[in-house]
């Protein structure tokens, strides 16, 4: 049978006489081709804005009848019961950081997912799950206990994983078969931050301050664990909506693709400034300062592949801002961002 003969169907459970719901995606064998089980969607939160709980995984071999409306089956519905992903993240939907790296050590596509959020009630870290390429599926393996790790990033060689806490940034080294291995925690000196960007040669991360409007540059050392602050610099300025833009709130930042220059978004004044990065003392400097519309809140910048566009969020105003860049536009302006 195809999925368009199973989709839309009402699945009602002979146990108990009670409709599960209904069809809305099928596992198959990909080396077979044939029907595994069935999946039904669990009750809705909200009439679906916070997705669901659940979801009703019904082997094949459950079914007994298949009608034009309706299919038939018998099973237990706690033992076919799925978390999906939301019943882990669901105290935590205000942030949270989800990565993907492909499981070392094997030649199949075995990935594992790596999910950063706030550790309010139920959660308590870093949540580390299976995924199953083939099925579609994600399957929860474990979680590491620290505090408020809203944001995760991986080193460039994707052998460790750094993470925002409370105390600072906490190192992880990446095991082979995916686990977290805790390697140090390290103090930013400051607020807890909301972002991490680590440098092409694994030397550096800079931590974005949220809170108090700080950048942290930290050493990384040489196995892996995040040593010394390098450089630390607090933005100044007084933005234009006092409930929120009243002073700067540093939220992301990034490197030009040559990585001469360190992109800050401070959507508390409205502006992204450019710092020069010194790649072996880890020193900020100054270099330029991009001036968003008033009251727009530039939040996140991101590059194309080619290096040539910046696409900037602006949260407040719902804009996109596109931006040339040109390293080699001529010898008094190094590298130009031209407003589109």
């Amino acid at each position: 049978m195809r999925l368009c003969e199973f989709k839309g169907k009402t699945v009602i459970n002979d146990t108990d006489c009670c409709i599960l719901g209904f069809v809305v995606d099928i596992e198959f064998d990909p080396a077979t081709g044939c029907i595994i089980a069935i999946i039904v969607p669990g009750p809705a939160r909200l009439c679906g804005i916070l997705g669901r709980d659940f979801e009703y995984v019904i082997p094949f071999k459950c079914i007994r009848s298949i009608c034009p409306d309706i299919i038939l089956v018998s099973v237990c519905a706690d033992k076919v019961k799925q978390k999906c992903i939301w019943a882990v993240l669901k105290n935590q939907i205000c942030c949270f950081t989800i990565l993907i790296n492909r499981q070392v050590g094997t030649m199949d596509k075995k990935y594992v997912a790596y999910v950063g959020s706030y550790t309010h009630e139920n959660s308590k870290g870093i949540h580390i799950y299976d995924c199953d390429v083939a099925k579609g599926r994600i399957t929860e393996r474990a979680e590491v206990s620290i505090d408020n790790p809203s944001f995760i990033a991986f080193s460039s060689d994707r052998n460790f994983l750094y993470a925002i806490c409370d105390q600072g940034v906490s190192a992880y080294a990446i095991l082979d078969n995916g686990d977290l291995e805790l390697m140090n925690v390290a103090s930013i000196n400051g607020m807890r931050g909301c972002h991490i960007c680590v440098t092409s040669d694994n030397r550096f991360l800079i931590v974005s301050g949220y809170h108090d409007g700080k950048i942290t540059v930290m050493r990384i050392n040489a196995d892996g664990s995040v040593g010394f602050i390098a450089d630390e610099v607090f933005h100044k300025g007084i933005g234009s909506v006092a409930e929120r833009n009243l002073r700067p709130h540093i939220s992301w930042s990034t490197f030009t693709p040559d990585e001469e220059l360190l992109c800050v978004c401070d959507p508390g004044i409205d502006q992204i400034k450019l710092y020069e990065f010194n790649h072996t003392t880890g020193k900020l400097k100054l270099y330029d300062i991009i001036r968003s519309q008033q009251e727009s809140a530039p939040r996140q910048i991101e590059f194309s592949h080619d290096g040539k566009y910046a696409y900037v969020v602006c949260e407040m105003k719902n804009y996109i801002n596109v931006y040339s860049y040109d390293k080699n536009s001529d010898k008094e302006i190094k590298r130009s961002f031209l407003s589109f």
